[in-house]
């Protein structure tokens, strides 16, 4: 009897725990169409038609998971589940715990954080908002606070690259072709650490990354017993050995706002082997200078100039070279800020308002290349239909010069118009 009045106690408790924790769930059903600017025509690129993020909550711990339907309106039938996010936290009296596969933000400017280089992009969402671009991660982050400072440790244990669109046709800014091989990391553990607080009325951050690049890159050549010579044989690709350290900064004056940060890079091959290394290394930075301030009627504008300068790079130019030699002028950093590769040097600016009681939130951007011609005009229009449904149409347009090699030239065909509509749960 003692046994049974014992688990019958245990069962009591246990059900009283998950009576008293709280369940949430949100998310949304998104059916988008795009279409070419030139000629209409429907570009058939990924989508999520679906979004939910459950999370449960029960005394100092939460878990979530969060997941997406990806689909291809020419290929519906096979659309997949995405596993976005799935992780546990637990919240000490010190700080926060996090275990799982998770998005992780750094960075304080708005949408191009030269610091935020621990979870890889998906290029196919690149133009998405915040982490809508960011592919989850297994990891273990640690945050500690101490009066008005924080220190946040994060371990990586396995390296996971950008999602490149591989042979898309409809996506310009596409790799022709994915690579067969990719050299075998002796170490993928990364580590990173953020140190965060306030100097009088500004909030300060300052992080070091010891990880890979999220790009690929050539690491080696493989030795053949034929008489190609060794630049006609097997190239394998992988991922360099990267440092960042980074520093940011945010301050506001009234109304008026400055966001700004910046990182240095340091990158070689790593890969040791009996082969021709493709040698390669190089030092660069990253910036991101941001300006709030409003506007006439209720108009919230804001303005960044984003750039990247290469301060050393040396390897070879092309798989023809044989000599170490200066490579700045071609060279691609493999971490970063994904629009920073589209010019050594831009203007953003944007600017969003409320109309209609709120019904109606109109955006319009722009990114233009200080470097050369080129430029993004874009805008979305989105309107409240229902309580919990909105109509949205969007346009993106690009323009470069004669220049096939101009990023922005690359895109002009990728010019296009977007339609949607979001019922959110």
């Amino acid at each position: 009897m003692c046994n049974k009045h014992r688990r019958f106690k245990l069962t009591i408790v246990l059900w009283l725990g998950i009576a008293s924790a709280q369940i949430h769930y949100s998310g949304s059903i998104h059916p988008t169409f795009m279409y070419r600017s030139d000629g209409f025509r429907q570009i058939t690129l990924p989508f999520r038609l679906a979004e939910v993020q459950c999370s449960y909550s029960y005394s100092e711990f939460d878990f979530t998971y969060a997941a997406a339907i990806e689909s291809r309106w020419n290929n519906v039938e096979n659309s997949s589940i995405d596993n976005r996010e799935l992780y546990v936290e637990w919240y000490p009296y010190w700080g926060e715990v996090k275990l799982g596969k998770q998005i992780i933000s750094w960075g304080v400017a708005d949408g191009n954080n030269p610091t935020d280089n621990l979870n890889p992009y998906d290029y196919y969402f690149l133009f998405s908002p915040g982490a809508d671009r960011k592919i989850g991660v297994w990891s273990a982050a640690l945050t500690y606070y101490w009066h008005d400072w924080a220190v946040q440790s994060v371990l990586i244990p396995e390296h996971t690259p950008n999602r490149l669109p591989f042979g898309e046709t409809e996506f310009p800014f596409a790799p022709p072709d994915k690579p067969s091989a990719y050299y075998n990391m002796s170490n993928p553990l990364e580590i990173g650490v953020k140190f965060s607080g306030m100097a009088g009325e500004t909030d300060l951050s300052l992080y070091v990354l010891n990880g890979h690049d999220r790009t690929f890159s050539m690491s080696h050549i493989e030795k053949t017993n034929d008489d190609d010579g060794v630049f006609n044989s097997p190239r394998n690709f992988g991922f360099g050995k990267t440092t960042m350290v980074g520093f940011d900064m945010v301050h506001y004056w009234g109304k008026y706002g400055f966001r700004g940060e910046a990182a240095w890079f340091s990158t070689h091959n790593p890969y040791k082997g009996e082969h021709y290394l493709w040698e390669r290394k190089a030092e660069y930075i990253q910036y991101a200078l941001e300006f709030e301030y409003p506007a006439p009627y209720d108009i919230h504008t804001m303005t960044q100039i984003i750039g990247t300068t290469v301060l050393s790079a040396e390897g070879y130019d092309d798989e023809n070279s044989e000599n170490i030699h200066d490579i700045s002028a071609t060279f691609q950093p493999g971490m970063g800020s994904p629009f920073a590769q589209l010019s050594d040097m831009a203007l953003m600016s944007t600017a969003s308002t409320s109309l209609l009681d709120d019904h109606l939130e109109v955006d319009v951007f722009t990114l233009i290349n200080l470097e050369e011609t080129g430029y993004m005009l874009g805008g979305n229009l989105i309107y409240s239909v229902l309580e919990n449904m909105e109509a949205e149409l969007g346009v993106s347009l690009f323009q470069g010069d004669d220049n096939p090699l101009n990023q922005f030239t690359l895109l002009e065909d990728f010019s296009h118009f977007r339609i949607g509509l979001k019922y959110s749960f």
